[in-house]
Order: structure tokens, then C-alpha cells, then sequence
């Protein structure tokens, strides 16, 4: 693992909340890397967006529910594609490669649910 702590105040972050994914901005772009039928934005396995064969700009990632993915719409599947693209990120910068690749896991799709306290008496 690379533990590289970058300040700068070029980068961008782009919150894409809500019920339908907020890809316009890309689509704007990258025409091409948006799904037709969901208008999530397509991915490689390394997260970086799909706008073809040729992938111009390896730079530029989408995770959580906007990337088209085949994992759950889930907090704990967008916490593991952030700890893979941030990685990624890292080893972009350092020039490591190859790349990590997200793939889903049993743990992505389970939801806890409790059943309330239990209570012990002793009579």
C-alpha cells in the first residue's frame, strides 16, 4: 500500500446524490461513457470512466452509485470502489502499476438488521 497525502487546489470533486445518477456532466464530455439505458457513467474494472478503446483520459474516475458497476447501490460497495480509486489515484502518481480492479463481494450486499436488545433477568 502508498500512503502519499496530496494538497492541491486543483482538484474536484463532483457529489452526484439522489435517486437517479447525476452524469451530465461527463455525458457533456464523454458522450460516449454513459449508459443509454440507466445514464450511469461506464467503467473499467479499475474505475476509470469507459469512453472507449482508447481510453484518453485514464485520469478520471466515477464510483458509487453513478458508475455502472455490478455491485449493489450500497454505502459500504461505494466506501470499497473510494479505497480503490484513491489507491489508483496514488499509483498514477507514483507511475505503479498495474492498477487495482474493483470486484464485488458477498460483504458489499449484506445489510445488518438487529433484532432490539436482549435483556437477561435472573430470578
Amino acid at each position: 500500500m502508498h500512503s502519499i497525502v496530496i494538497r492541491s487546489s486543483c482538484l474536484k470533486q463532483i457529489r452526484c446524490t439522489g435517486q437517479r445518477p447525476n452524469s451530465s456532466i461527463i455525458a457533456n464530455i464523454f458522450p460516449s461513457a454513459i449508459c443509454k439505458q440507466s445514464r450511469q457513467i461506464l467503467v473499467h474494472p479499475t474505475l476509470q470512466i469507459n469512453n472507449g478503446p482508447n481510453m484518453p483520459n485514464p485520469n478520471i474516475f466515477a464510483l458509487g452509485d453513478v458508475a455502472k458497476t455490478t455491485g449493489p447501490r450500497m454505502e459500504r460497495t461505494a466506501r470499497a470502489q473510494a479505497e480503490i480509486v484513491a489507491s489508483n489515484i496514488v499509483s498514477l502518481i507514483t507511475g505503479y502499476t498495474p492498477l487495482q480492479t474493483y470486484r464485488v463481494t458477498e460483504a458489499h450486499g449484506v445489510i445488518k438488521l438487529t433484532l432490539g436488545k436482549v435483556w437477561l433477568i435472573s430470578l
